[in-house]
């Protein structure tokens, strides 16, 4: 079982923080226990050239953030606040 959220906006979204990049779509998520992210906004030229850049294939269909985007783990977050993830037990 995995945690999913197949819906998040990127920054190019009206109303939308301008931190709805991919490296922090990617650090919530961690901090989450979200391990499967699903963005809209693919169309928007912008957008779409950030995806490019950043992202790796994983496998079929899938992608993943590549490191050097990668945001590092605050481990001053509050662990009560945390789902369980590999990273949270790395602190």
């Amino acid at each position: 079982m995995f945690y999913a959220d197949l819906h998040i906006h990127s920054r190019y979204s009206r109303a939308t923080s301008r931190d709805c990049d991919l490296p922090h779509l990617d650090l919530w998520a961690r901090k989450k226990g979200i391990a499967l992210v699903g963005t809209g906004d693919f169309t928007h030229p912008a957008w779409r050239q950030e995806l490019q850049e950043q992202l790796l294939p994983a496998e079929e269909g899938l992608y993943r953030l590549k490191e050097a985007y990668r945001l590092p783990w605050d481990s001053a977050w509050p662990q009560g606040c945390l789902l369980y993830t590999s990273d949270a037990a790395d602190d």
